[in-house]
């Protein structure tokens, strides 16, 4: 694990923040205001995600944090650090990814809009986007298979339209 640095205001010296994946807790609320995720700064962090409007879709459950592993690397799940969250049954059923990026400023020569957050990225400056991963299913029967398709959208169709999130409370 690595340790986040914020500026401190009072000599402009970097403090520590939180270590990795305890940096990403908090409540992360989507630009489209349909869904509000809760990140729980444990070992292993919790996850859960329910509406503006109190409806709960995905009751708390373990994620596995998985740090970025190509910083310049073209798969967005190697490039980013994220966490892992099972939809259904454990080991057989969908994923979600919840990956955590800084906007790129142009500075960078790496041609991606969204790059691995450094560990001087300001708090309000992290994003998190989502992903939702194949299953077992989808690996063995292939993705377009009606009983793989019908599981997937079960399990996260509520994800969808797409939303970039940012934290409202930080841990």
């Amino acid at each position: 694990m690595t340790t986040d640095h914020v500026p401190d205001d009072r000599d402009g010296t970097p403090e520590p923040l939180l270590s990795r994946p305890r940096c990403y807790a908090g409540r992360w609320s989507g630009d489209d205001g349909r869904l509000i995720f809760e990140i729980t700064a444990d070992e292993p962090p919790m996850v859960s995600a329910h509406g503006r409007d109190g409806r709960e879709y995905l009751s708390p459950r373990p994620a596995k944090f998985r740090a970025a592993t190509a910083h310049d690397g073209q798969q967005a799940s190697a490039r980013l650090d994220n966490l892992v969250v099972e939809l259904g049954t454990p080991n057989l059923g969908s994923t979600l990814q919840l990956l955590f990026a800084v906007e790129n400023d142009g500075s960078s020569p790496i041609p991606f809009q969204w790059l691995h957050v450094p560990d001087t990225a300001a708090p309000d400056d992290v994003r998190m986007h989502l992903d939702q991963g194949g299953s077992y299913f989808e690996a063995v029967l292939g993705p377009w298979d009606d009983f793989v398709e019908s599981l997937h959208s079960a399990e996260g169709d509520w994800l969808r339209p797409w939303a970039v999130y940012k934290r409202e409370i930080p841990p």
